[in-house]
């Protein structure tokens, strides 16, 4: 497991969230579960489709909830970006998220309303699996990014 400054990834994703939800759980496949002892775990319900099935899994889960959505790979996410989504959800939206410079939306850090759970359940309908038409094709509010070193993932 990733570890950063000698804590885990997900233990620092988990912390972080927990400021602001008043429950937290990690997304993932059964023989994963093992792995997060002591954490909650959403079991994906859809396989092999990447994070639009931890997202369908959780909408299902809890249908009347909004869900604030992080990847555990943001290893710089810091409390200042996820207060700044928070601050400026926008409920009456089917997603609140950040968009850079590029047009590229960020959905692993995103608020997603209750209200998107159709339009997810259609897209696994139709085997499309990719949350960037996800947020094109819905009522999203979009932020900017004004800090680029809270983006920092694994992969960089």
């Amino acid at each position: 497991m990733m570890e950063i400054e000698g804590e885990l990834a997900y233990e620092r994703s988990v912390a972080l969230l927990e400021r602001f939800c008043t429950e937290t759980y990690i997304s993932c496949r059964e023989d994963q579960v093992p792995q997060y002892e002591d954490t909650k775990c959403i079991v994906d319900r859809y396989v092999d489709i990447g994070p639009m099935g931890g997202i369908a899994t959780a909408l299902e889960l809890h249908p009347d909830h909004a869900l604030l959505v992080m990847a555990v790979d943001l290893i710089r996410m810091d409390f200042a970006t996820i207060e700044h989504l928070v601050a400026h959800r926008d409920k009456q939206k089917d997603i609140t998220c950040f968009r850079n410079t590029h047009d590229f939306f960020e959905p692993l850090c995103a608020i997603y309303e209750p209200s998107i759970k159709s339009k997810v359940r259609n897209l696994i309908q139709a085997r499309s699996y990719s949350l960037q038409k996800l947020i094109r094709n819905s009522d999203c509010k979009t932020l900017s990014i004004s800090d680029l070193s809270a983006w920092v993932n694994r992969n960089e």
